[in-house]
């Protein structure tokens, strides 16, 4: 009778294991694999030949990331947060305006007692 109590309790928390780690696996991919279109979008478009700076439009990249997690995300949680710190890369202060940094925050809620949490930093480098 303990066998069986033993082989059921087994197989119940393998299960469990494999839909929690389903889980973070499907949000781990998500967050890492976030389309580079969604980045681009969010730089102003030049239509000049000046010589400009190139920045996040704030506003834009915030309504593309949340519109492209809405559409990923509910399939492995039900609720999630999303903050965002725009920095200047070269020292990682905080800006208002004119930032090339943004860092992106997700925390979801996974289990009673354990939160989903990972940061993304992307910036705006030149490429030669």
């Amino acid at each position: 009778m303990i066998n069986i109590f033993l082989s059921v309790m087994m197989i119940l928390s393998s299960i469990c294991l494999f839909s929690i780690t389903y889980r973070i696996n499907g949000l781990n991919r998500t967050i890492m694999d976030a389309p580079i279109s969604i980045f681009e979008y969010a730089i102003p478009v030049v239509t000049n030949l000046e010589e400009i700076e190139l920045v996040f439009d704030q506003n834009n990249l915030k309504k593309k990331y949340q519109e492209y997690l809405d559409t990923t995300i509910f399939k492995y949680v039900s609720s999630y947060e999303l903050s965002y710190r725009f920095y200047f890369p070269e020292t990682m202060a905080s800006c208002r305006n004119n930032c090339k940094g943004v860092e992106i925050t997700l925390d979801a809620p996974l289990l009673i007692t354990y939160n989903f949490h990972r940061t993304m930093y992307y910036e705006i480098k030149e490429v030669n």
